[in-house]
């Protein structure tokens, strides 16, 4: 196998492993989008509460955290990759879908879901601001939610699109 064909290779297993990432997330956030959020709302404010702080801190474990933060570091190493051996159509497609990871998941996520998981994990059940938090919880965390959703899939149709060109490039 030539230097080129292992260089081709590498770039094609990185970015199958993004496009499973992007899929994963996006999955993950769809679901929270879809039925989740709305079954959560659904509960008495301090169930539905109760509920959610739970869930801000069991997520925060190892089969979540590889794949969101995993899926970050392979979308800079696309980046990377596809700027340095620049080709055309194919590099554009996979910058881009990496680009709206990094932005519109990763950045959303640490800047508009994080902070409201932060004042909901500080804010008892049972006080009485926590009705009125929750519903301003349940409306933003939602909204910035759907972002992080079109986001990811469309990161994971950009990746698509740009192993299918890659891919076709080698025929």
């Amino acid at each position: 196998m030539s230097n080129s064909t292992m260089t081709e290779a590498i770039h094609l297993v990185v970015l199958v492993a993004a496009i499973l990432g992007t899929g994963l997330v996006a999955g993950m956030f769809y679901a929270f989008s879809t039925f989740i959020m709305r079954g959560l709302s659904e509960l008495p404010a301090v169930e539905g509460m109760r509920a959610m702080q739970s869930i801000n801190v069991t997520v925060l474990n190892r089969w979540f955290m590889s794949v969101f933060m995993g899926t970050f570091g392979l979308c800079l190493a696309l980046i990377f990759i596809f700027s340095v051996d620049y080709r055309g159509i194919r590099s554009l497609l996979v910058i881009a879908g990496a680009v709206i990871y990094v932005i519109w998941c990763f950045l959303v996520t640490g800047t508009r879901n994080v902070p409201r998981n932060n004042l909901l994990s500080t804010t008892s059940a049972e006080s009485s601001q926590a009705n009125a938090v929750w519903q301003t919880y349940l409306t933003e965390w939602t909204y910035y939610n759907h972002i992080r959703t079109g986001a990811a899939l469309a990161s994971c149709l950009s990746f698509i699109c740009g192993a299918l060109l890659e891919a076709a490039a080698w025929t």
